[in-house]
């Protein structure tokens, strides 16, 4: 089928169609698109689990399948993050900004229980230092194994373990333990 794909489409071409739906600029085809865009939008907007969303599109509009409903729910994100998208790194960067900004100024007037207030509230949105340091690469405090099954029994290899061996032996454990599988085997494997 030879359309312009409905994004390509101009912005007050796609707001017409939206408004007015009966003399739309668009294609029959694009404005069934842009429906269900639409429709996935408010969708996310009451279910905002994209998994969740996906499924109620999916009922919604019979024979359309997973892959075309992930799509549109992913395009109805995209234009349509009213209430689905919640940036708290952004939110919360703001707010500190906002509550210094509001001691500042409550310095520059002298107004001390404004300024002890807004150090209160300055508290509260960082939060308490950790008592512990978070390990960044989280290795140093946990133990990682990796299970083989090997002549019916379950052997637990540590990763230090791994790590000390020398490099060629550690290349042949890996090449022991990992076999590439065709399709064949893929389907047994699935349909089990």
């Amino acid at each position: 089928m030879n359309y312009n794909k409905l994004e390509e489409n101009n912005f007050h071409e796609i707001k017409q169609s939206i408004l007015d739906p009966d003399s739309s600029p668009l294609s029959p085809t694009q404005q069934q698109i842009l429906e269900r865009w639409v429709s996935a939008g408010r969708t996310l907007d009451r279910y905002p689990t994209i998994k969740n969303a996906v499924k109620i599109h999916q009922a919604k509009y019979q024979g359309l399948s997973r892959a075309q409903a992930y799509r549109d729910v992913k395009q109805a994100g995209r234009l349509f993050n009213s209430f689905h998208k919640f940036y708290y790194d952004f939110w919360h960067e703001w707010l500190l900004s906002d509550i210094v900004d509001q001691i500042n100024n409550a310095k520059a007037k002298n107004d001390l229980m404004a300024w002890h207030s807004g150090h209160m509230a300055l508290l509260k949105a960082i939060g308490k230092r950790p008592e512990v340091e978070t390990d960044p690469k989280l290795v140093e405090k946990h133990k990682f194994v990796f299970q083989a099954d090997w002549n019916n029994h379950t052997l637990n290899i540590d990763l230090s373990f791994i790590n000390k061996i020398p490099k060629r032996e550690r290349e042949r454990l890996v090449a022991d333990l990992f076999h590439e599988i065709d399709e064949e085997t893929a389907r047994e494997i699935m349909n089990s």
